[in-house]
């Protein structure tokens, strides 16, 4: 990936660091050595991108206020004698040519060979076998693979809104693999009987 700025190129360059528990920064002869560029924290350490034009930088990382060197970049000696990391921006640079390019592929009828019909449908037998079309064999039922608890357990409980002169409570049970869910319904009026139109419809359909 190539970068143009007022006809300038620019190539993208990542330098990283392994550690995430230091503080960490980076100068380097990209800027004459005048700044001290710090690293931002990611999942694998800590890294900056800068770009960069191509040619021959040395650089070195500043750790807890050290001047250090990394053995993940290649090391090399300045004429004082001191040891810094080195890149060569331009064999980045011939990366990137030889990756993204104008030019137009020889082999245009590459994928002209297709097949024009479609074969014979397969079944998809898994989704014809699920949970809810298949009867469970009496060996997989929840009751045989799971034990039946003692006691019985409350799995839900409801309280309706008052309304109409009543309130409504229920609570569902879960007793031996079975649930059992009871409404109570509950006249806000103790003084005279009142007609709840909910029971009546239940009580009318199985009398």
């Amino acid at each position: 990936m190539q970068i143009f700025q007022n006809d300038t190129i620019f190539v993208p360059i990542i330098f990283s660091w392994p550690d995430l528990n230091q503080e960490v920064f980076i100068s380097g002869s990209f800027d004459n050595w005048e700044s001290k560029i710090k690293l931002e924290k990611s999942q694998n350490g800590q890294q900056i991108q800068l770009k960069l034009e191509p040619g021959n930088y040395q650089f070195k990382f500043i750790v807890n206020e050290q001047w250090v060197t990394s053995q993940d970049y290649n090391r090399v000696f300045d004429e004082l004698g001191n040891e810094n990391n080195a890149i060569d921006t331009t064999d980045q640079l011939q990366l990137f040519d030889q990756d993204f390019n104008t030019n137009i592929p020889t082999n245009l009828n590459l994928w002209n060979d297709y097949p024009t019909e479609m074969g014979a449908a397969v079944n998809q037998y898994q989704m014809l076998d699920t949970p809810l079309n298949t009867k469970i064999n009496k060996q997989f039922l929840p009751h045989v693979l799971l034990t039946i608890p003692k006691y019985p357990a409350q799995g839900h409980y409801y309280r309706q809104i008052r309304r109409r002169g009543y309130q409504a409570t229920g609570s569902t049970i879960n007793h031996r693999g079975k649930f059992v869910s009871t409404v109570f319904y509950q006249s806000l009026n103790d003084k005279r009987q009142q007609e709840i139109p909910e029971l009546v419809d239940i009580f009318n359909k199985f009398v």
